[in-house]
Parts: structure tokens; sequence; C-alpha cells
């Protein structure tokens, strides 16, 4: 695997500040092949990872992601890059970018002229937030042929009560309280739609092989 850190200072982009991106990455990628912990979806599929979020603890003592747009833009810059020397790529894109900005959505538009990556970004954990109604990339830009924005199912096949809705989203997952591993070794549950992005894009990934 490749990594590269795109927040403002460097620091290890190998080091998960916040145990979210590590529950991510096992769910639809974890190898497995040593008999222990999880196997994931797509285990041989070659991760490459761009470190956009931080972490801190807020005033009630809670550890709580940043993401920085800077980064976020800079990491989709050099997706383009690896699309201009012939990359296949598919982005796991587990976080919410609030808001709307033309210079994400210009490169957005412009991986989907190219044609060989695909995005699969998360919808907001909120109940009753309207997709649509309330867009924050990268699924807003569901509307392009590359880009899924990804929701909840539970175990009956019903929407999650705590997740998003709307026309935005084109794909959903099944993560309302799954296994996933963290850093240290340990398993616990993931209940999220970020737990769904993975999924989605592994199912992608063995297609393409």
């Amino acid at each position: 695997s490749r990594s590269e850190t795109f927040i403002e200072g460097g620091g290890n982009p190998c080091v998960d500040d916040l145990p979210h991106d590590t529950g991510v990455g096992t769910v639809g990628f974890a190898n497995g092949e040593d008999g222990k912990g999880m196997r994931g979806i797509a285990w041989n599929t070659t991760l490459i990872s761009l470190k956009v979020m931080t972490a801190k603890l807020n005033e009630f003592g809670r550890l709580v992601r940043i993401i920085s747009p800077d980064a976020v833009i800079k990491a989709f810059r050099h997706i383009n890059q690896m699309a201009d020397a012939g990359e296949t790529l598919i982005v796991v894109a587990a976080f919410v970018y609030d808001g709307v900005d033309p210079v994400l959505d210009e490169i957005l538009k412009d991986l989907e002229r190219k044609g060989n990556v695909y995005i699969v970004a998360s919808s907001d954990n909120i109940r009753g937030l309207n997709s649509k109604a309330q867009p924050a990339l990268p699924c807003s830009a569901s509307t392009l042929s590359n880009v899924d924005c990804v929701a909840s199912r539970n175990a009956n096949g019903e929407l999650a009560l705590w997740s998003s809705f709307g026309d935005a989203i084109t794909q959903t997952g099944y993560c309302d309280n799954i296994v996933a591993g963290y850093p240290g070794d340990w398993y616990g549950n993931f209940l999220g739609n970020s737990g769904c992005v993975p999924q989605i894009a592994a199912l992608a990934s063995l297609v393409w092989g």
C-alpha cells in the first residue's frame, strides 16, 4: 500500500488519529490470510491512504474529526494526477465535506471525463436529513456518472433510522452495527454510513479486477 498526508504540518499518514478510518478499511479490504482477525470483501485490493482528516478532543472530552478543506482538494488533485498517469482508481470517500466547493466540484467533473476513477462517498448520519435539500460534497456530486452516494440499511433491509435519505442517495449498504477492526488489534461495532462506503467500493474492485 501507499500513503500520503495532505494535512498542514504533515504527520504520519499511516497513523489513524480517529479509529474511524481503520474501521472503514477493514470492512472492505482486511486481508485475514494469516488466520487472525477478519477478512474484508476484496482483500487482494491495493490500498492508497490519502490523509485529509485529523482529530482532537472537544470541550466534553470526546474525540472528534476535523476535515481540512485544503487537504481534500489537494488529495483529489493527487487522484487526478494518478488518473492522468493511467491508473484505475476506486476512491473511498468516507467523509462529508460540508457545503459546495466549486474547485472540488470541477475536479470531480474532470475525473468523470477521464473514465478511470469511481468515487463512493458517504452521506450524513443524520436522521431525517434530505441529502438533496442539504447537499455536501462528495455526495452532492452523485449526479455524475462515476460518483455514488451511500446510505445504510438495517438487517431487515429498511433504511436505518439514523441515516439520511433523498435523491442524492444512489447506493445502500448494511452498516447498522457491523463488525470492524480498529488500531491496537481489537474489534468492535461500526455504525454509520461510512461503513457502507467500503462495501460498495470493494464490490466495484472485484468487478474491475
